[in-house]
C-alpha cells in the first residue's frame, strides 16, 4: 500500500536497524539501566524498510547491549521478511553478532559509520529513515515514557536466544 505508492516491492529488500531507551514513568515496571545513556527503563529495538515503514520492534530490558538484543530482531525480521538480504546499522552491532548473521540467516550486516562530532548535518545514507522513525515515536507523548507495569512476559531474554 504505502510501498506501492513510492514504486516499490511489495517485500522489502533492506531493512535498518537501531535501537532507542526509553525512561520508565513507574517505579515498580520491569526495567534495566542503560549505563551509557544513564537511563533506568526499557529498550526498543526497530527494524524499518528503506523508507522508514517500520518492520518489526523488539523491546528489552535497558541494560541490554545492542548487538545482544538484535539478535531476536533479525530472527523476527528475516522469518517475517524472507526478502531481506541485507540489514543496515551502526557500529554499535560489530562483532561475533555479524558472523552469526550471515552464516544462520544468509543476511548481510552492512555497519554505516556516524557523522557525529562533525559541525554540518548530513543524512547517513541507509540510517536516517530509523533514526527519524524514533524521533517520531519520541514525539508521541504515550511512546516518551514506557509507563506499562506488567509487562514482563513481553520483554525478551535475549540470552535465552541463540543465532
Amino acid at each position: 500500500m504505502a510501498r506501492d505508492s513510492l514504486r516499490k516491492s511489495a517485500q522489502p529488500t533492506v531493512a535498518v536497524i537501531d535501537s532507542q531507551s526509553v525512561r520508565t514513568g513507574l517505579a515498580q515496571s520491569v526495567k534495566g539501566i542503560d549505563g551509557g545513556k544513564k537511563i533506568k527503563g526499557i529498550k526498543r529495538h526497530l527494524a524499518v524498510d528503506s523508507n522508514g515503514f517500520p518492520l518489526i520492534r523488539v523491546i528489552s530490558r535497558a541494560n541490554v547491549h545492542d548487538s545482544n538484543g538484535a539478535i531476536g530482531l533479525a530472527i523476527d525480521t528475516v522469518c517475517k521478511y524472507p526478502t531481506i538480504r541485507l540489514l543496515k546499522a551502526d557500529n554499535g552491532y560489530r562483532g561475533p553478532f555479524v558472523k552469526n548473521l550471515k552464516e544462520r540467516l544468509f543476511v548481510e550486516l552492512e555497519c554505516v559509520k556516524s557523522n557525529f562530532g562533525t559541525s554540518e548535518f548530513k543524512p547517513i545514507s541507509g540510517r536516517w529513515g530509523v533514526e527519524r522513525t524514533l524521533s517520531w515515536l519520541e514525539s508521541f507523548r504515550r511512546l516518551n515514557r514506557n509507563y506499562e507495569q506488567f509487562r514482563a512476559c513481553l520483554i525478551i531474554n535475549v540470552s535465552a536466544r541463540v543465532v
